[in-house]
């Protein structure tokens, strides 16, 4: 039992020597701060007790929350979890505290259970959640002396778009850094000086890009100015958007605009190598192709999610580009081709520069100078070495070309003395030679216009003889239609005289037979009913010439018409109409009018006849296909308006009986009728396509499939 007891005093003894180890300690916050970075706890889930600074964590499992996002695995399988930690300072602690917080998701920072600061924004998911980056913004962090507090941060796992990127951003989970305000001030005064000496090379490559640009502009066939100037402007681009990360506080801001910065400065890269081919006038051969190749490759790698090699795109890239720049070059100096030297030396500097930048950390720096200012200015200076060189050789090539232009100027002003010479000397003989053209023209002329005058009068006569040709075919053809109902007439009058004598004999009779009188009388009746319909017929052949005659002859005015009301009554009349007759048809009306068509100028009551024919067409056509497929069959007819290329467009279609094909020439023909012998007078399209394309100066076109659908459709200009 002793010894029981002492095993559980042991543990006891242990467990507070483990909590006492695990508390952070906080005694000075030395020349750079203090980073948080051991003594965490981290637990998955979601819990507002959480930020208690009395609840008990003891369970929890350590964690180091600087350790990159794609490392924390727990968070992101949680969405949401909560970080802990407790620190104690000293009791000789007395220093005013600010926590600067560099982070990849969005966090709630509480100390002791009070809410100091939100980054970003905490969704129900990790796709509803918005990660925030402070880029080290300073809040105020109080502590006291020999007192322990409880920093909780609860976190929220946000997708990155490229968590294997290399990018000028904090990818750790949550990095805390307790500070002085003189630690801040002096934080922020070195990245303003970081930044400037970045900029610095940015600006410098956008004015040489305009600069090298304006050249090309003026001189368009040296090519080389142009993938230079590219090459600069696209670089300094990425060269800025990489500087200034810290300006866009959303990580999905500054991860687009990395991506763009990368994607930006590989092609302007790539212009660079196609700038040297054309500089040494060498050709684009195999080694070319694989650096394109390798170029979009990396941007490939760069971009594809969830690539665990995509790292390689940056590296990989500028080591293979600077490769290629430098055999190119040593090619061009073996070769001895003119200005390679130049370009050597660009080279020579940038590598010079890129070891100085590599090995800062190693040279002896005077006191208070921060190695990152020095570093960051090597780099700049390597970055802008080749730019330089390039431009200055290119420099050298353009005074080269002016001096020779000067050279050629003076030789051009030399042949122009002598051009005009020769030029005044064959003024004097073209001036002759004029004349005597003038005089010949005005002879030709002569003769042309006495041929124009009787090809006139040719022309005025065939004119003629066609007027009439034509006025003979229309007679000729009123008086076949015509003739047929009037022969009906007559052989029905001669059939009527002589059942009337008939008639007469009957009822004279000294018995009259009555029944044969009424049958008689039957006969008579529907006799007269057969002459009436051939007159009523003749007249509408009469009365359609005359339509046809004045639609050709009567002048119109023009009116601003509502053409969707104007169809849907004319369409509303011939579907009433077509009931009338047949009661049992029922068709399906689609209307599809564009109110967009405005009102166009038009004869409404021309347009209209064209329409009621039209709509009595479709209606007859649907009626036909009823009887020939039965009930299985459902009549439809389709109105469409719409505006195109400064015309409306009004379509009629049906799905009945269909026109063949050696009959769709044809039906513009006066007195041409698909119908049969009787039912119709052949002058309805006749009269329509006058009204649309004499009347109005429109198209109107025709498309048909036997059996299937007849398609109209009415192309009439919006003005006058």
């Amino acid at each position: 039992m002793n010894y029981l007891f002492f095993f559980i005093c042991l543990l006891v003894a242990l467990n507070a020597s483990a909590q006492e180890s695990e508390t952070f300690r906080l005694y000075d916050l030395g020349r750079e701060g203090v980073l948080l970075q051991t003594g965490w706890r981290f637990q998955p889930g979601d819990n507002p007790d959480y930020a208690r600074p009395n609840f008990d964590d003891r369970n929890w499992p350590t964690v180091d929350p600087t350790q990159p996002i794609q490392q924390f695995t727990r968070l992101q399988q949680a969405g949401i979890g909560w970080l802990r930690l407790r620190l104690k300072p000293s009791p000789q602690y007395n220093t005013t505290t600010l926590l600067q917080v560099n982070q990849v998701v969005a966090s709630e920072i509480y100390l002791n259970g009070r809410l100091l600061q939100r980054y970003g924004v905490i969704g129900p998911t990790p796709q509803t959640s918005r990660a925030y980056q402070p880029s080290g913004e300073p809040i105020g962090f109080p502590l006291t002396a020999n007192t322990e507090s409880v920093l909780a941060v609860r976190v929220a796992y946000c997708p990155l778009l490229s968590p294997h990127f290399p990018a000028p951003l904090s990818y750790s989970v949550f990095s805390a850094r307790l500070s002085q305000p003189v630690q801040v001030v002096h934080f922020y005064r070195n990245r303003t000086i970081l930044v400037c000496i970045n900029l610095i090379p940015s600006a410098l490559l956008l004015i040489l890009g305009v600069i090298h640009f304006t050249f090309f502009y003026y001189n368009r066939k040296q090519l080389t100015n142009l993938y230079f100037a590219s090459y600069t402007i696209l670089f300094s681009i990425g060269y800025a958007i990489g500087a200034l990360p810290f300006l866009f506080r959303w990580v999905a801001v500054q991860e687009w605009l990395f991506i763009v910065g990368f994607i930006l400065s590989v092609v302007g890269f790539w212009f660079s190598v196609v700038a040297h081919y054309l500089l040494f006038s060498f050709r684009q051969g195999r080694f070319f192709y694989a650096i394109t190749a390798a170029g979009l490759l990396s941007i490939f790698m760069a971009n594809a999610p969830d690539n665990p090699l995509k790292w390689l795109g940056g590296p990989f890239i500028w080591v293979l580009f600077s490769l290629e720049l430098l055999r190119v070059t040593i090619v061009a100096l073996r070769r001895q081709r003119p200005g390679a030297p130049i370009v050597v030396a660009g080279h020579a500097l940038k590598a010079l520069f890129l070891v100085l930048f590599i090995n800062v950390y190693y040279l002896p720096l005077p006191t208070g100078v921060n190695p990152s200012t020095i570093g960051s200015l090597f780099f700049s200076l390597s970055a802008l070495s080749v730019p330089l060189a390039l431009s200055l050789f290119l420099a050298r090539e353009f005074a080269m070309i002016s001096q020779l232009l000067a050279v050629k100027l003076t030789e051009v002003e030399t042949l122009s003395t002598q051009a005009i010479a020769q030029e005044q000397e064959k003024q004097g003989w073209l001036a002759s030679q004029n004349e005597t053209l003038e005089r010949e023209v005005k002879t030709r002329t002569a003769e042309l216009q006495q041929s124009l005058n009787q090809l006139k009068t040719t022309q005025d006569q065939l004119v003629q003889q066609e007027k009439l040709a034509s006025l003979g075919e229309l007679t000729a053809g009123v008086a076949h239609e015509i003739q047929n109902p009037l022969n009906f007439v007559n052989n029905f009058s001669e059939v009527n005289i002589e059942l009337t004598d008939e008639l007469r004999q009957a009822l004279h009779q000294p018995a009259p037979d009555l029944g044969l009188a009424d049958s008689l009388l039957d006969d008579l009746r529907e006799n007269m009913q057969h002459i009436s319909r051939n007159g009523q017929r003749a007249a509408g052949i009469v009365r359609s010439m005359l339509e046809h005659n004045r639609s050709a002859s009567a002048v119109h005015e023009r009116q601003p018409t509502n053409l969707n009301t104007l169809a849907d009554e004319c369409l509303t009349l011939a579907y009433h109409t077509m009931r009338a007759r047949n009661p049992t048809l029922t068709v399906e009306l689609i209307k599809v009018l564009d109110p967009a068509i405005g009102t166009p100028e038009l004869v409404p009551q021309d347009i209209g006849r064209v329409l009621i024919n039209l709509f009595n067409n479709a209606f007859y056509a649907v009626d036909q296909q009823v009887r020939r497929l039965g009930s299985a069959y459902h009549p439809q007819i389709r109105i469409t308006t719409m505006t195109q290329n400064g015309h409306v467009l009004l379509t009629v279609r049906d799905n009945g009986v269909g026109i063949p094909a050696d009959q769709l020439k044809k039906i513009y023909q006066p007195f041409f009728t698909t119908k049969p012998t009787g039912e119709g007078t052949g002058l309805g399209l006749s009269i329509s396509y006058d009204i649309v394309t004499k009347g109005h100066g429109g198209q109107m076109t025709v498309a048909s499939d036997v059996g299937k659908y007849t398609e109209f459709t009415l192309q009439l200009p919006i003005t006058s």
